[in-house]
């Protein structure tokens, strides 16, 4: 990053760079690779945050924040240039309040005051993943400044004070029905149409503050609803958004919403990014009397049975058909079903495995009793050949040959008797003996000691030795 572009170019290549809320990683290396070649800087990093800092020791220190991230890329990437506008992701919330910090963490090197440049990442989306909040959680000494300009767009204008947000989901209710005979239900995405009617009627409050005059506003930012293609909804929920003046806090602001859109329900989903659990008052009978409150009247009031508030439920259930019970027993005969089938096939399996194991051994033993005869036959044929060479009666060619066929036919009967072996561990398995066979048990296992030899090739009392000691101890016994 060439951070000697003048505003308009630093900017699209700012831009050029995508840095969705959450995927800010490339811009940000960049950003820092760029602070990092200044020297009048230090750079610190925290996660996709930046702050980079002027240390001269001034008596004052300005702060400069803004932010990488940016909404979703809608088709409007690349960026590019009509007239004197540039247009792209970002351009204006807030590449180009990028460029104009970068452009003086370049070009100021003896500011008359210690600037602070910070860059941080998720302002777009839910607070708590808000890279600012989390450094003024973790490193505040970063964040201290006796003034700071956020970099927001503001059309060239200082702009002073800031706005609180709530997003609220107004659900409007209907009747279900099949699209075939739909007058025997109601639409509830039809009937959403009075809240966008307060939405379009809706006039923005202007309240001035400390001299700062405030513009809010409500928007629908979300739409929820349908079941199915030929179902007639029963449910459609449009969530708002309203943007509020400092004058209010966050529960009074929930009050203007449910004002507002009265006639249906509104749940508060969050508040200022941050998530908040909905408390909707249940309805109370109270007595005529004094409120009382504090641990002493509690006491009081337990002791003397005198309980000001009453409050009297009923829940009544009825199951209809007991459908509901009907479908998990259905499900459940039908996962019974699938276990049953499962494990007749493993029954297959394992019936399949002993017989074609039991074949493999039987085929085994004939080949190792035809490679035995073979073998016989052929030392037979070779000592018949000595004898007619010591007579005169054959050549020395023809006694290589009958030797080479008795190596040959030997060869084939150790290779059969390897094969027998194979077989035989192959059916041990298929039929579950081959700890027996082997003289182990899962007690000599737990130990990891086994007292007695085993059948195990190599290995005595259970201890992997060499060829060597296998023989000293076939000559002890």
């Amino acid at each position: 990053m060439d951070l000697q572009l003048d505003g308009a170019a630093l900017t699209a290549h700012l831009v050029d760079t995508p840095s969705v809320s959450g995927q800010e990683g490339p811009l940000t290396d960049a950003i820092e690779g760029a602070l990092r070649l200044l020297p009048h800087l230090t750079v610190h990093r925290d996660g996709n945050t930046i702050v980079a800092r002027t240390t001269l020791g001034r008596p004052e220190r300005v702060i400069l924040a803004g932010h990488v991230d940016t909404v979703p890329v809608a088709g409007n990437l690349p960026s590019r240039v009509e007239g004197s506008r540039l247009f792209g992701c970002g351009t204006t919330d807030m590449k180009s309040g990028l460029a104009v910090q970068l452009r003086l963490a370049a070009g100021l090197t003896s500011p008359s005051r210690d600037v602070t440049y910070v860059f941080y990442e998720c302002e777009e989306v839910a607070a708590e993943r808000n890279g600012l909040l989390r450094l003024s959680r973790n490193t505040p000494e970063l964040l201290a400044g006796d003034f700071a300009v956020l970099m927001e767009p503001s059309a060239g204008r200082i702009e002073g004070g800031c706005q609180g947000t709530l997003r609220a989901e107004v659900t409007a209710a209907g009747q279900r029905a099949h699209t075939a005979r739909s007058w025997m239900g109601r639409n509830a995405i039809h009937e959403a149409d009075g809240i966008l009617a307060v939405l379009r009627a809706y006039t923005p409050r202007e309240p001035e503050v400390d001299g700062l005059r405030y513009h809010e506003g409500l928007n629908a930012v979300g739409i929820r609803g349908g079941v199915a293609g030929n179902v007639v909804p029963d449910e459609c929920a449009i969530t708002v958004n309203y943007r509020f003046a400092p004058d209010l806090d966050g529960q009074r602001a929930a009050e203007v919403v449910r004002s507002l859109f009265e006639a249906w329900p509104v749940t508060v989903l969050d508040m200022n990014g941050v998530p908040v659990e909905v408390f909707e008052p249940n309805t109370t009978t109270v007595s005529n009397g004094i409120a009382r409150e504090g641990f002493g009247t509690a006491q009081t009031q337990i002791f003397h049975n005198q309980f000001p508030d009453y409050l009297v439920g009923v829940n009544l259930q009825i199951p209809i058909r007991n459908r509901q019970a009907q479908a998990a027993y259905q499900h459940a005969v039908l996962v019974q079903r699938q276990i049953e089938a499962q494990m007749q096939q493993l029954k297959n399996a394992a019936l399949l495995d002993v017989r074609n194991t039991y074949i493999a051994l039987t085929q085994g033993r004939a080949q190792v009793q035809a490679a035995s005869k073979a073998r016989e036959l052929q030392q037979q044929t070779f000592d018949a050949e000595q004898k007619k060479y010591q007579l005169g009666a054959s050549t020395v060619y023809n006694v290589i040959l009958t030797q080479r066929d008795l190596i040959t036919a030997q060869g084939n009967e150790l290779r059969a008797l390897a094969n027998l072996v194979e077989a035989k561990a192959n059916y041990e398995r298929a039929v579950g003996r081959t700890l027996e066979v082997n003289r182990v048990t899962i007690a000599d296992a737990k130990h990891g000691q086994i007292e007695r030899d085993t059948l195990i090739p190599g290995t005595i009392n259970g201890q992997v030795v060499g060829t060597d000691k296998i023989f000293a101890n076939e000559g002890q016994r």
